[in-house]
Parts: C-alpha cells; structure tokens; sequence
C-alpha cells in the first residue's frame, strides 16, 4: 500500500471518529432533555432531606505531572441528601455536585422529580424552572 492510501484512510478514520462522537454527544443532550420533559410530566415530587456536604480539594496541573507552584487548587462540594418513597418506604441517598454548599444547609431540603419506575432518575425541580 502506498503512504498516500494510508493517510486517506488514516483521515477518514479521524472524520469517522470525530463524527461519532459528535453524535455521541448530541445524543446524550436529547436524551437528559427528553429525561427532564418525560419527569417533568410524570414525575413524583417529593423532598429530600439534606444531611451533609462533602468537600473535595482538586489539584489542577499547568505543567502536567507533579506539583508546581503554578498549580490551582479547586474545591469541589457534594450535597448528600436522603428522601424515602411514597410507595414503598425505601430510603435513597441523592449525591450531586453543587457550587454553593451555604445554599444547602443540612436540614434543609430539596425539591425533586422522580421516576416512579425507577427513582434513581430524578432532576432538581429549581433547574426546571430555569428553562
């Protein structure tokens, strides 16, 4: 094989790939949107109850392996939050990424929309209401 055919095919190799996973992407946005429409219209409100916040420091390299003064350091805040189901009585613990733990106090609680087939889909009810 001549070195022009493989790079043909080594470029169309790339294109495929690149496309795949611009649809791969596209895809994933449909379906969280198809998910928050579908919970938004069938979904069980309920409130979960906060019970703590997990805080997690993050090193992010400018110079790749190593630590470097140039370094930033990023905290990274988890709400952990419990709710139990109206139909059953089983207790579920909600883990999600948040940016502002002193919007979460524990105690405090959280609106949500469950699936009832399946209540470990759920979305904040506060993020729906931003669209």
């Amino acid at each position: 094989m001549n070195k022009y055919v493989s790079h043909a095919l080594a470029a169309a190799g790339g294109y495929l790939t690149g496309s795949a996973s611009i649809v791969a992407i596209f895809g994933f946005m449909f379906y969280s949107l198809y998910r928050m429409l579908t919970l938004q219209q069938d979904g069980i409100r309920i409130e979960a109850t906060v019970v703590g916040i997990r805080e997690q420091k993050v090193r992010l390299s400018r110079r790749g392996i190593g630590e470097s003064p140039q370094d930033v350091i990023r905290t990274n805040y988890r709400v952990v939050a419990r709710w139990q189901n109206p139909r059953n009585g089983k207790t579920y613990t909600l883990k999600t990424m948040i940016q502002h733990p002193e919007k979460y106090p524990t105690g405090s609680t959280i609106s949500l929309l469950v699936d009832a087939r399946h209540p470990r889909l759920w979305h904040r009810v506060a993020n729906l209401q931003d669209m």
